[in-house]
């Protein structure tokens, strides 16, 4: 991963003797001060001043002396990384899964599987949507996800809405939904779409998220009646008016 003539020159610069540093390698003082000749050659630039005393960093072996020591670590960080991103490529299975369906059927299985494979290791790996940790979303920021709304003609706020974003983003696929109920909420949670909807629907699932949605279309939310109610129907509607006015 890196010269290790490094090893030798930071293994001098500590002892301050090439002596004690073969010593400390177990390795020949001669093969020490050859791998720290050949060192010096390549940098073009002394690193050590010697006398009988032994010897002493020079300036700019201080500088590659710290330098040298974050580069030997920084290698064996990224060579351990990596040893262990390819053990667990080898032992190792990860089952992506909802929050809500903790795939129930894995551990049955996966008791059976373990009892021929005993090497094997599982880890359960919650799947979420890339925009799941927004603040706030921009209509940009829906380019090309998956969006379900209502059908079309229902509100036309909805539809301007609907035009608006299909125009401007063609990658934006709308998945029409008649109504919202239980199985759309659920099917949101187990695919990575996004709902259109309001925050009156923000608690309405365990495992989805409201954002808010920076936009200058607003859906009216209120009741929905007959264009002839009944004569209890228009009796509430009306208390309901006085109350809210």
């Amino acid at each position: 991963m890196y010269n290790h003539q490094l090893d030798a020159f930071v293994k001098v610069a500590e002892l301050g003797s090439f002596n004690k540093a073969a010593e400390a390698m177990f390795i020949s003082s001669t093969a020490v001060i050859q791998q720290v000749n050949l060192l010096e050659a390549s940098c073009g630039f002394a690193l050590f001043t010697r006398s009988h005393r032994g010897v002493k960093l020079t300036a700019a072996g201080t500088s590659f002396f710290e330098d040298a020591k974050t580069i030997i670590r920084l290698s064996e960080d990224a060579l351990g990384k990596a040893r262990k991103l390819a053990d667990a490529a080898e032992t190792t299975v990860r089952v992506g899964t909802s929050l809500l369906f903790k795939c129930r059927m894995i551990p049955d299985i996966w008791t059976k599987v373990s009892e021929r494979c005993p090497e094997l290791k599982i880890e359960l790996i919650p799947i979420r949507e890339r925009l799941g940790g927004a603040q706030k979303l921009t209509l940009d920021d829906l380019n090309g996800e998956y969006l379900v709304m209502p059908i079309s003609n229902v509100s036309r706020e909805l539809d301007d809405f609907r035009a608006e974003v299909t125009g401007r983003y063609p990658t934006v696929q709308i998945i029409d939904s008649s109504y919202y109920g239980l199985d759309t909420f659920t099917m949101c949670e187990l695919n990575p779409y996004v709902l259109i909807t309001q925050p009156v629907y923000s608690d309405i699932h365990p495992n989805l998220v409201s954002i808010p949605l920076e936009t200058e279309y607003a859906l009216p939310y209120g009741l929905v009646y007959s264009v002839d109610p009944s004569p209890a129907v228009r009796k509430f509607i009306q208390a309901a008016k006085k109350l809210l006015s």
